[in-house]
C-alpha cells in the first residue's frame, strides 16, 4: 500500500536539479508548520521538513517557478529510506515522490499584479482559515 500525501508549505532553499542519463529530477525541501488549537487559541506547532523529488518535465517546469521562500503545494507518494550513518547509527528518512505540484499565489504577489489595495474574491476566506 502506498501512502499518498498532499502538503502546502514554503521552499527552504533553491531546488536542485540532477541528471541521470536522460532523466532529470528536481530535489527540494518543503517546510510546513501546522496550526493547532491550545486553550482556545490557534498556535504554531513544530515545523515539519519534507524532502521532495519531482521527476521529468513537470519537475523541470516546477523548478523554473519555485525559489527559496516560495509558497508551494505538492502531492505524491511518501516513501521511507533506511540508512546507516558513519558512526553506525541506523536512521530513517521520509521522501515525497511528487506527482503534482505548483507555486501558490501569495498576498504580496497578488497585490503586485493587481495593484495597490487589490483583494481577490477568496482572500478574506483564506485569511480566516486556521491552517
Amino acid at each position: 500500500m502506498q501512502a499518498l500525501l498532499q502538503i502546502e508549505g514554503y521552499l527552504t532553499k533553491e531546488p536542485e536539479t540532477r541528471v541521470f542519463g536522460e532523466n532529470e529530477v528536481l530535489n527540494f525541501t518543503v517546510a510546513h508548520t501546522p496550526r493547532v488549537k491550545k486553550g482556545g487559541e490557534w498556535v504554531d506547532a513544530d515545523t515539519m521538513f519534507i524532502e521532495c523529488s519531482f521527476w521529468g518535465r513537470q519537475g523541470k517546469s516546477f523548478g523554473t517557478l519555485a525559489t527559496t521562500g516560495s509558497s508551494v503545494f505538492v502531492s505524491g507518494i511518501l516513501t521511507q529510506d533506511s540508512y546507516e550513518t558513519k558512526q553506525g547509527e541506523k536512521r530513517t528518512s521520509l521522501r515525497l515522490n511528487v506527482k503534482n505540484g505548483g507555486v501558490s499565489s501569495t498576498r504580496e504577489s497578488r497585490a503586485a499584479s493587481n495593484g495597490p489595495g487589490s483583494v481577490t474574491p477568496n482572500e478574506t476566506f483564506l485569511e480566516s482559515t486556521p491552517f
